[in-house]
């Protein structure tokens, strides 16, 4: 499975099955209301965005004055974003639902291109099994306050 921290959606973009990706932070190739979680199909988002919300750098000319909320399609609530983990808010409940059991004798774990500072995402490294082998890919040495050892 690929636990990814990127928000960008590019991981969809490498051909890797989206079954096997946890966005552990979330996507901004997928719209939901942040309450109920019913998706918002993304045209719909984007034409609503250009109707509704204010150009704040006064590059569109015919955006409104002044912005509306985007309500959503099932709960009418004004709670429609791009599917992200916003700071103090909890992960997906696919993070929490697979991780446990993909690092139970798990051989091999890559982490790429992470700081493993951010709580709960980090404990993916910290949390495999001791005789999983951790390969590191990273600028600068990580993870020893979690607990890796590079030795």
């Amino acid at each position: 499975r690929v636990y990814t921290q990127n928000i960008d959606g590019l991981d969809y973009k490498t051909g890797t099955p989206t079954d096997v990706q946890i966005p552990v932070h979330g996507t901004l190739g997928r719209v939901e209301c942040e309450g109920c979680k019913a998706p918002y199909p993304s045209d719909q988002f984007c034409d609503a965005l250009s109707k509704n919300i204010k150009d704040i750098y006064g590059i569109d000319p015919s955006s409104p004055a002044e912005s509306t909320p985007i309500p959503c399609l099932k709960c009418n609530k004004p709670l429609v974003k791009p599917a992200t983990v916003l700071y103090g808010r909890s992960l997906p409940m696919d993070f929490f639902d697979h991780k446990d059991p993909d690092l139970t004798d798990l051989p091999l774990l890559i982490v790429a291109g992470t700081s493993l500072t951010v709580r709960p995402a980090s404990t993916v490294a910290s949390d495999a099994d001791k005789r999983t082998t951790r390969v590191v890919i990273n600028m600068e040495p990580v993870g020893e306050e979690i607990g890796l050892d590079y030795t």
